[in-house]
């Protein structure tokens, strides 16, 4: 509030002396909202430029073009909007008419988005150019008005130097557009901020805090021969005692622990750093076989350069939202069910199959498990995601829709082909909420409710891992568990009612996505957009022209428009140079007939 109430005063302060030089009442810049107004006036400038002055993310940059062209009258004093500028004035004019119009355009009504991964292959592929519309669930204000135009949340070339400035932060609203703005519905594919993103990881953006912390703190009871039926407050605790802040490690004799029995889940050459800094033998450590894929950072004594990031500045990832607020839902073999009824599921949902074969399927893959060299069976199949898993045999793991592993079966024993399903009961540690007495994963989950706006939920102690984050970092009270009671703002309660609406988000290659199964539920103030348009792909692996200028649906992809896009962009570009050369000839006409007229 203080920092609004000094941006008003140095703002008055500032018209003030404005107004006396443009020779209008000095009293007028007192008053909110109308001094912006008068000051519009007495510029020559537009009445409907009111809104974007006030507009957040692009009202700064009307301040900086105001206050230019300010001077710009003073300087001309009465003659004012008389005189045309120079070639150097005009392009600066049109320049700031461009990146106003941009940014209004990037904040508030569509987003260009590029495809990171392959979590909804094939679905939607790596280098995808999406266009994300902002104003199908309403626009939401930009929370951190004080950032760079057209940059998300860190400097250009730079992973740690933010972007922004979280000096002014503003509540959540968002702008609805009435008979067009609609609420998050199933099968939506929906662009959102990452919800366990309010604390960063600079050394690897693409892994959770909260994962390292359970993953380490499993790894301590796992190194000190202690049972694993702990609550993730209890692991997360543990692991902060296993981790390394700033590069000072906590506690070097569990630091020793937990190195030599989790090996496996650490990068080698980070081991052998740790190793090294604890005095610890190269020796004694090399009969261990580095595990180099998969979640990498998770599980180990981690370096931490921890960093919190506001809401509209998380990474925006892209899912199909499976489930919404009020839904009941549960996973069985993959299959999601919603309500008891099985979930719709897109057209290419894939799983990942293992595959014992007598043929070389001449695969090889870089980081990301992408196929690069393909034979001919891989081609055949449209196989993009696969491995080898042995590499002196023949047994391979393969990413397939159902269809291609029908396809593939025929091809080989069909008991050869075989789904790779996490056993019902068998509990994953980095799957939401990571509570031992639920034992579910990825194929296995539930049943639970998601989080409607407005119902209460009873909790006790064995509930209350699934709301956590919910009640303490997205509707932010003051959570506690002291002896088995829970306490929310100093207040023992046994129910809760929820704040805001939560939704459920699943990646189409349901094997290779990092999504709601490991950190639950997307609050709707993380919603940025819903994906509605695949324009073109220059990845060399995807570059299927067929996919190019479609529409995306419920299922999957309309067909594509290419063609007539191309027709279109020639003739909007066309027409719109002959509009603006009418128009400059128009604005010609209008001065010399006013200046006549003086």
């Amino acid at each position: 509030m203080l920092i609004y109430t000094g941006i008003y005063f140095l703002l008055s302060f500032l018209l003030f002396f404005i107004f006396k030089k443009l020779e209008v009442a000095t009293w007028k810049a007192l008053i909110p909202f109308y001094n912006i107004f008068i000051w519009l006036q007495s510029l020559q400038c537009p009445w409907w430029w009111l809104f974007l002055v006030y507009l957040p993310g692009v009202n700064f940059i009307m301040l900086i073009s105001l206050i230019v062209l300010s001077i710009r009258a003073i300087n001309q004093g009465k003659d004012y909007g008389k005189l045309g500028g120079n070639m150097f004035t005009e392009g600066l004019n049109f320049i700031g008419h461009a990146l106003v119009f941009a940014t209004v355009v990037h904040q508030y009504i569509i987003q260009p988005f590029v495809i990171p991964t392959s979590s909804m292959e094939k679905s939607l592929l790596v280098g995808d150019y999406l266009l994300v519309s902002k104003l199908s669930y309403g626009a939401k204000i930009i929370k951190t008005p004080l950032s760079l135009p057209f940059v998300h949340n860190a400097m250009p070339g730079s992973a740690t130097q933010p972007s922004f400035s979280t000096a002014i932060e503003l509540p959540y609203f968002r702008l609805k557009i009435p008979f067009f703005s609609e609420n998050v519905k199933r099968n939506d594919v929906v662009v959102f901020n990452f919800p366990e993103q309010d604390s960063v990881l600079f050394n690897n953006t693409n892994v959770s805090y909260y994962d390292v912390l359970i993953q380490s703190g499993s790894a301590y009871f796992e190194a000190n021969k202690d049972t694993l039926n702990h609550t993730p407050l209890e692991l997360m605790n543990a692991g902060r005692s296993a981790v390394v802040f700033n590069n000072q490690i906590i506690d070097k004799a569990l630091a020793l622990k937990v190195i030599k029995t989790k090996l496996d889940m650490l990068n080698w050459d980070m081991a052998l750093g740790i190793a090294k800094e604890l005095n610890i033998k190269r020796a004694d450590i090399e009969g261990i076989e580095a595990f180099n894929r998969g979640w990498g950072l998770g599980g180990a004594i981690q370096y931490i350069d921890l960093h919190a990031r506001p809401v509209d500045k998380m990474d925006n990832y892209v899912k199909r939202c499976v489930a919404i607020a009020g839904d009941k839902l549960a996973i069985k073999d993959g299959q999601v069910f919603i309500n008891g009824q099985v979930g719709q599921n897109a057209d290419n949902y894939q799983f990942n199959y293992t595959l014992n074969s007598d043929e070389n399927l001449s695969i090889n893959k870089d980081q990301a498990n992408n196929i690069v060299e393909r034979g001919k069976l891989v081609n055949d199949n449209n196989i993009t995601e696969g491995f080898k898993l042995d590499p002196r045999g023949n047994l391979y793991e393969l990413t397939l829709k159902a269809n291609e592993a029908e396809n593939l079966a025929k091809t080989f024993k069909a008991t050869n082909l075989k789904p790779m399903f996490d056993s019902a009961g068998v509990l994953d540690i980095r799957v939401f909420p990571r509570y031992y007495k639920n034992a579910w994963n990825k194929d296995n989950f539930g049943p639970m409710i998601v989080p409607k706006k407005g119902e209460t939920v009873q909790l006790d102690m064995d509930n209350i891992w699934l709301y956590q984050r919910i009640i303490q970092n997205y509707e932010h009270n003051q959570l506690e568990i002291q002896n088995n009671k829970i306490l929310i703002d100093g207040q023992v309660i046994n129910n809760y009612t929820f704040k805001q609406n939560y939704y459920w988000m699943m990646g189409d290659n349901r094997h290779n996505s990092l999504d709601s199964r490991f950190w639950g539920f997307v609050p709707e103030d993380h919603i940025v957009g819903k994906a509605v348009f695949v324009g073109i792909n220059i990845n060399k692996q995807n570059r299927d022209i067929n996919r190019w200028f479609t529409f995306i649906n419920d299922k999957g992809l309309s067909k594509s428009y290419l063609i007539p896009g191309i027709i279109f962009l020639m003739l909007a570009f066309g027409g719109g140079e002959y509009l603006w050369n009418k128009l400059k000839v128009y604005r010609e006409r209008q001065k010399t007939l006013k200046n006549k007229a003086d």
